[in-house]
């Protein structure tokens, strides 16, 4: 099993993908000023479980970029180069080539007011900022990338784990009391700042140690079998799974994040390394979710202004 959950030997960039489309499909019914209908049996919008899948993904691949590498500096240079230049253009893009074409102001007056640094400044260093001057204020949601709200939360989460990670590490009371006190503090500023509901961060930041917590037991996880008659007790783990997931909507709060918790992660180690070879082409032999991620929001928003109608 080591060996198939190496490389691009999986299925991760489909389901990113995967995930990518749901949050875009989700965007577009608040885009057009419409209700949204919820997933069946559960009270969660498709953009939500986009964003479960996302982050139960990125606690199995993060923790296992960490435990390949527990260096801190290396840790944070790679996550920084995965979000930041992506991040940076998707901003000025928005700022400087959207924002001027769909602003309400005067060119002049836009491009000389604070607005446009502001957005790129602020959304780069994780300080989330919806608005640009003017832009989009006739559309039914003025929000120019609301997709950028989760970012923050995964960085933070990010930071978590690599606190957990030398705090349990550490050798001497010193190293752990200091390290303890990092992850009280990032924990109470998640909660304290940010855009996000208390529920919605909670539930976020169990998904991401939750597939934290399963790529360090994924080599004890049964998730392949070479014959036919033991694979059906792996179908059958997957779909109580399943059922558990839509079970948690019906049980108070806790239970449900630790349902979410286990069951999120080991779906999604599942579907990884099973079953959806066949649809690998359609990711292109790479991971553009990303992209679409940060840049489909604005777009929905462009093509609602320029055909105000479909709302």
């Amino acid at each position: 099993m080591a060996a198939a959950r190496t490389g691009h030997d999986n299925n991760y960039d489909v389901l990113r993908l995967f995930a990518a489309v749901l949050v875009l499909v989700s965007h577009a019914f608040a885009l057009l000023g419409r209700a949204e209908p919820a997933v069946p049996l559960t009270h969660d919008t498709l953009g939500f479980d986009g964003v479960l899948i996302f982050f139960a993904m990125s606690g199995i691949l993060v923790a296992t970029s960490w435990t390949s590498d527990p260096r801190p500096l290396a840790f944070a240079t790679k996550r920084a180069l995965r979000i930041l230049p992506g991040l940076f253009v998707s901003c000025f893009v928005t700022a400087y080539v959207l924002g001027v074409l769909f602003t309400h102001l005067g060119i002049r007056t836009y491009l000389f007011s604070l607005g446009p640094v502001k957005y790129v400044v602020t959304n780069t260093l994780m300080l989330t900022n919806y608005s640009l001057p003017g832009v989009f204020s006739h559309n039914p949601s003025s929000t120019v990338n609301g997709s950028l709200g989760t970012l923050p939360i995964e960085v933070k989460a990010y930071l978590l784990l690599c606190a957990v990670g030398l705090l349990i590490a550490a050798k001497n009371w010193r190293a752990r009391s200091a390290l303890f006190v990092a992850v009280a503090v990032i924990v109470a500023v998640s909660y304290s700042t940010g855009v996000k509901a208390v529920e919605t961060v909670t539930i976020l930041f169990a998904v991401f140690a939750g597939g934290a917590l399963a790529s360090r037991l994924q080599n004890r996880i049964e998730l392949t079998a070479p014959g036919r008659p033991s694979r059906r007790p792996l179908n059958a783990t997957f779909l109580a799974a399943l059922v558990a997931w839509v079970a948690s909507y019906h049980v108070p709060f806790p239970v449900h994040v630790g349902i979410l918790a286990v069951s999120v992660p080991y779906m999604i180690l599942f579907l990884g390394h099973r079953g959806l070879a066949w649809a690998r082409p359609l990711a292109g032999g790479g991971d553009v979710s990303y992209g679409l991620y940060i840049y489909a929001f604005p777009v929905e928003q462009a093509l609602v202004a320029l055909h105000p109608h479909l709302g």
